[in-house]
């Protein structure tokens, strides 16, 4: 059964937040990166630009075919899982 332990990882040291697992030996674990504030900053940013940038275009109504649209607008990127 797997237990969450909140950690800070610095390298390759380990600064416990929460009690560490109480465990004889070795324990393996899977570490998941949490954002931090800044990344969501830069992230709003991005957003906001690209709010901006439809604005200009005169909105979603400066849109003639919003399928068509919405098709292009995804065509840049792979979604998870697959390939290209």
């Amino acid at each position: 059964m797997a237990s969450t332990y909140r950690a800070v990882v610095d390298g390759d040291h380990i600064r416990w937040i929460d009690p560490p697992p109480q465990s004889k030996g070795e324990v393996e674990v899977r570490v998941t990166v949490v954002e931090r504030e800044r990344d969501k900053t830069s992230r709003r940013e991005l957003v906001r630009e690209a709010l901006e940038q439809l604005a200009a275009r005169g909105g979603i109504v400066g849109i003639e075919d919003p399928a068509s649209w919405q098709r292009e607008s995804r065509s840049d990127r792979v979604l998870p899982g697959r390939e290209p």
